[in-house]
């Protein structure tokens, strides 16, 4: 639904913020989540792939993606599904 679409954007606002304010490995891991220990390897590994610029490019995905559905509110799927994809290309290049 729209609004779960909504909650995944503001969950991956509230990592990519753990990832900008912290200044190495160990403080991104105080700041992450306890209850998500089973993924912290994954988040470690997103954190050594992305940069002060990647950071910016995503942010820059987010507030499209989000005035995307706004203005589009049916196609949320469709939308999401694209942030997604760009997303994930954002962090592996």
């Amino acid at each position: 639904s729209q609004g779960d679409f909504y909650v995944f954007l503001n969950s991956i606002k509230n990592y990519i913020e753990i990832i900008r304010r912290s200044k190495n490995k160990e403080d991104a891991i105080a700041k992450f989540p306890k209850y998500l220990f089973n993924e912290k390897v994954v988040f470690l590994n997103i954190y050594s792939r992305l940069n002060k610029g990647k950071v910016i490019r995503i942010y820059k995905n987010i507030l499209k993606a989000e005035s995307l559905v706004r203005k589009n509110s049916s196609l949320y799927f469709v939308i999401g599904l694209r942030f997604l994809l760009s997303t994930k290309n954002i962090i592996t290049s």
